[in-house]
């Protein structure tokens, strides 16, 4: 009996980011996933807030679907 679901390639990876300046605001932050965005799909991410403040700190991470994806993003040097 053969399969009805076929194997796909899916292999994610988690890389962290690091942007120069503070996040101020959320309409700051949607500019920093649009632009994750354009290196590939991604199924997770997440910006790193202050435990006190619950400001938005420097860095965060971001699970891309396809690892080529996140190595774009790494070489590219957006991700650090």
């Amino acid at each position: 009996m053969t399969s009805l679901i076929k194997s796909t390639a899916f292999s994610p990876m988690r890389v962290f980011f690091r942007v120069s300046t503070s996040i101020p605001s959320m309409k700051h932050a949607r500019e920093i996933f649009r632009v994750l965005g354009e290196y590939g799909d991604m199924i997770e991410y997440r910006f790193i807030r202050c435990p006190s403040t619950f400001r938005y700190r420097q860095y965060g991470f971001v699970v891309y679907r396809n690892s080529q994806d996140a190595y774009k993003a790494v070489e590219e040097q957006f991700i650090k």
